[in-house]
């Protein structure tokens, strides 16, 4: 069994694929590789983390991984190794949508359109595992949203039972005033790494 040690030896600038905020980021072989910063471990604003919400956002996220690859056929990077304080994923080959959007023809970015929209049918579709506790959380342990590092603000992050308890407290979470549409169907919502599945 792996610890964060062990892939943390190859971790250098040079492989980093973005700037260190929460964790560090980079490639390795056939891997990318995501490794929480330490307590003592600025980030590259000078900050520091709570590494307890940092665990909390990776277990948030393979277990989003996992329910999404059960009930889609949306492609999903494989989870090959994972312990506290990483994950490492197997490395997608290709190029990302944002570098090459300028060079698709019309008929290419159609498809790529309908494709998209058909992935986000799926997963309007995968139904709430904890309907029965909350309809609006996240899937790791404490099932709160994950937006912010704990504090002693008036603030709470869920979950939320209801629908009419998660927009009171939306202001507050978002730093905006909300905007609901009237006659709406009840939804329950998941966060998912940074996305939110509403059901």
């Amino acid at each position: 069994m792996s610890t964060v040690n062990d892939w943390r030896q190859y971790l250098t600038e040079e492989r980093k694929l973005q700037p260190s905020h929460r964790r560090h980021v980079f490639h390795y072989k056939g891997y990318i590789i995501k490794i929480a910063l330490r307590p003592d471990e600025p980030d590259y604003m000078s900050q520091f983390h709570d590494t307890g919400r940092t665990l909390l956002s990776d277990e948030n996220e393979i277990k989003s991984l996992e329910l999404v690859r059960k009930y889609t056929t949306i492609p999903l990077p494989e989870i090959v190794d994972h312990g506290p304080g990483f994950v490492v994923f197997k490395r997608i080959q290709g190029e990302d949508l944002e570098s090459v959007w300028s060079k698709l023809s019309p008929g290419q970015l159609k498809n790529i359109i309908s494709v998209i929209r058909g992935y986000i049918r799926q997963l309007w579709e995968i139904p709430n595992p904890f309907s029965d506790q909350f309809v609006v959380g996240s899937l790791c342990s404490t099932h709160e949203l994950l937006k912010y590092e704990r504090s002693a603000a008036p603030r709470s992050n869920g979950p939320f039972k209801t629908l009419e308890e998660y927009r009171k407290n939306v202001k507050a979470l978002w730093e905006r005033e909300p905007h609901f549409a009237v006659n709406v169907k009840p939804v329950s919502i998941i966060w998912i790494g940074f996305s939110a599945i509403s059901f």
